[in-house]
């Protein structure tokens, strides 16, 4: 009957944390209408399933090229199998540091889950799963879009599925592996947690950039060398990321991470007053208040100085048009910026298309440097183009979920951004096939404003 009393608790407090993340969500004027979930919905599916059937059109082809190697074949598979844990192991450590340093529980949340009589394991063990299965759901949201990728291995449906299994056996070492050493320097360091969750976030990042640049071709090389069938590397990928699994599980619930709930500064110092009466710096203002602005800009910053290490100075611009347009993740914050005096814009005579034309003027100023290298290198206006249609998705995305309206908001639109560069990215080789997505995109933007600076009654 406790176990039972246990779960129920369990239950109860999850229950709770998801309301809680989910509760601005459900509030946006966008989601209070079924017919814009369901069209939201269609659009979706729409375009996974021309991404789908465009990555098979493309992959049928490799593979129909492939069968005719021999061995060639056997070592691109091997080569490709080891990439998708490579990457897999990148991603599962960014998810972590993403969600890391974007949840935290309210004051709200605190101290509702401390009055109420539950026991303090109780608690610890409704947090980790509950970020446990956020980052799972993000997780696989991502593994969606590279799922026709396992074609290129010719492999059956059983063992599809074996990879499939192993693949979020990698995820789950990790993101529990995290937790664990997290826990660890929290108990070691209880007076300065603050700092050192930051040291080790950015170490953990730095530490992604060398694996994604450097070492996971080392890997892959390393294993295509190796006389190793598909079927042993899947079993032995499994065997091994469960062992791992169990004893890092059982080392975590001896080493229990603290509970941390407090505000944090989401704001830089305050702008100069003869800025805030212009409308036309209106936008830029607006994204340059968030210390996590400055964030990406540093993040950038390091990529291309890895990409220098790396790449030399000769390829390096071709890594820039890669990295600049990933600028565009900041416009995700816009929304949330301006949302408590949305609503008094009419008054002082901004209205949605004004506002629209001013955001599409700004992110096109901070994409120029992507259009110069693109003109530079002979890539034309692809990149800036992508890069336009990646901040209009972001700056939708911010809408639908502004980062202070939910614990998990900001994470979320982060990662669908991300889903939604991989899509993209698909069309900028196919000649103006951005074009039509970008004035799409425009529309939903224009819907999403207007709906938000619409009175209420």
């Amino acid at each position: 009957m406790r176990k039972s009393l246990k779960f129920e608790n369990i239950l109860t407090i999850v229950k709770f944390l998801y309301n809680d993340a989910l509760h601005g969500l459900l509030n946006r004027p966008f989601f209070q209408k079924k017919r814009n979930m369901c069209i939201l919905g269609i659009i979706c599916f729409c375009i996974y399933f021309a991404y789908f059937y465009l990555n098979m059109l493309e992959l049928s082809k490799i593979s129909i090229t492939s069968t005719n190697l021999g061995n060639l074949q056997q070592l691109a598979s091997k080569t490709t199998l080891s990439s998708y844990y490579n990457v897999v192991s990148i991603l599962s450590i960014m998810i972590y540091v993403l969600m890391n340093a974007t949840f935290h529980l309210s004051r709200s949340s605190l101290f509702f889950i401390r009055t109420l009589p539950f026991q303090y394991p109780e608690i610890l063990v409704s947090i980790a799963f509950f970020k446990l299965n956020t980052g799972l759901i993000l997780f696989e949201l991502v593994l969606i879009v590279t799922i026709p990728a396992l074609k290129l291995l010719g492999l059956s449906i059983l063992l599809v599925t074996a990879v499939f299994v192993s693949l979020h056996l990698v995820f789950l070492v990790w993101f529990q592996g995290l937790e664990l050493v997290y826990s660890i320097f929290n108990n070691l360091f209880k007076n300065k947690t603050k700092y050192a969750t930051q040291i080790l976030d950015s170490c953990w990042f730095v530490f992604a950039m060398v694996y994604f640049f450097n070492i996971r071709f080392r890997i892959d090389n390393w294993v295509a060398a190796q006389k190793i069938s598909l079927l042993s590397m899947i079993l032995l990928v499994t065997l091994v990321a469960s062992l791992l699994a169990i004893i890092i599980i059982l080392s975590r619930l001896k080493c229990p991470k603290e509970i941390i709930g407090h505000m944090q500064s989401n704001f830089v110092r305050p702008l100069p007053l003869r800025f805030r009466a212009k409308v036309s710096t209106l936008p830029l203002m607006a994204v340059s208040r968030f210390k996590l602005t400055w964030y990406y800009g540093i993040i950038v910053l390091v990529m291309c100085i890895f990409s220098l290490c790396y790449s030399g100075w000769r390829s390096m611009p071709q890594t820039m048009l890669f990295i600049l347009p990933f600028v565009a993740v900041i416009w995700s914050l816009y929304a949330d910026s301006l949302l408590k005096i949305r609503r008094l814009f009419n008054l002082y005579r901004i209205y949605p298309h004004v506002e629209l034309a001013f955001i599409l003027a700004s992110l096109s100023l901070l994409l120029m440097p992507t259009l110069v290298i693109g003109l530079l290198t002979g890539n034309s206006w692809r990149p800036y183009l992508f890069g336009v249609g990646l901040s209009l998705a972001a700056l939708i995305l911010g809408f639908l979920f502004p980062k202070s309206q939910g614990n998990i908001n900001e994470t979320i639109s982060s990662i669908l951004t991300l889903i939604i560069a991989a899509l993209l990215s698909i069309l900028v080789n196919i000649n103006s096939a951005l074009l039509p997505v970008i004035f799409i995109l425009v529309i939903l933007a224009y819907y999403l404003i207007y709906k938000e600076e619409e009175p209420t009654i």
